[in-house]
């Protein structure tokens, strides 16, 4: 049942570069996959499944939030299958781990660079793998 982990960390598509800096910063910017169809089919995509998301999926506080992206359709399938997220995630949790939720996030109007920060915290059970993508 753990096999996938182990292909997924021998085969990391994390440069050593990268995997410094990401061991060093606790943070790392790779260059995002294709996106299949490009950003303007992406961008609609995501701007659709905000507007029709559930409320009870949605919190709006610095920054809109949307839970469970990994269902909200096929045009985000390979953001959270991007095999240098997936080898980021072995290198930082360093077993085998489960991708739980993948949740959408619009800063909104006058927020400040800060409400869009995560951190990870070293001795917790949770890590977040995240990305920023331009929109608008």
């Amino acid at each position: 049942m753990d096999d996938w982990y182990s292909v997924i960390a021998a085969e990391s598509d994390l440069s050593p570069d990268a995997a410094r800096q990401l061991h060093d910063a606790g943070f790392v910017v790779i260059p995002g996959p294709e996106i299949q169809g490009g950003w303007a089919r992406l961008c609609a995509a995501y701007d659709r499944a905000v507007l029709t998301a559930d409320p009870s999926d949605v919190s709006i506080r610095s920054s809109t939030r949307v839970h469970d992206f990994v269902n909200r359709g096929p045009e985000f399938d390979g953001l959270y299958i991007y095999p240098p997220v997936l080898a980021a995630c072995c290198r930082i949790i360093g077993r085998p781990f489960k991708l739980s939720t993948m949740l959408a996030r619009t800063l909104e109007p006058g927020a400040t660079g800060a409400a869009a920060s995560c951190g990870r915290q070293a001795r917790s059970r949770w890590v977040a793998a995240g990305w920023f993508h331009p929109h608008g």
